[in-house]
């Protein structure tokens, strides 16, 4: 469980997570995961609010597959003021399929450098909202 000292608004968080996901012959994807009726909202946010929890199930049909996630827990700095995005911290999941055999990738803590590489993918899904540079990150 991750704790947070702010109150009200302030204390408002969310998780901000980024997919990247292929089957061979076909071309790599990569998208900002948000609720299925928020997609095209421009928001960041795949669970917001105060201790929000993430929660998601991918699956897929395709015999041979590999699916990526970075999940960044985040605060918007001004309570809820502005569209700013700062991360907390975050971490790194997916898993293979191959010919049909499902396989978890190790779960691992994100560092500045996945956040950073998010960004540009951010920014383009979510032209109104400003993304800071991880300075808390190990």
């Amino acid at each position: 469980m991750v704790e947070h000292s702010a109150e009200g608004y302030a204390g408002e968080l969310g998780w901000v997570q980024v997919i990247r996901y292929a089957a061979p012959g076909r071309e790599d994807v990569e998208i900002v995961d948000t609720p299925p009726q928020l997609a095209d909202a421009g928001i960041p946010w795949a669970a917001w609010g105060l201790r929000p929890v993430l929660f998601d199930a991918p699956s897929t049909d395709y015999e041979t597959f590999w699916f990526r996630a970075m999940a960044f827990l985040a605060v918007s700095p001004d309570a809820v003021m502005s569209p700013v995005v700062e991360p907390l911290c975050g971490f790194r999941w997916g898993y293979n399929v191959d010919e049909g055999v499902p396989a978890p990738v190790p779960l691992a803590v994100a560092d500045s450098s996945d956040w950073n590489d998010a960004r540009p993918l951010l920014a383009q899904h979510c032209p109104g909202w400003r993304f800071l540079p991880a300075t808390v990150f190990a």
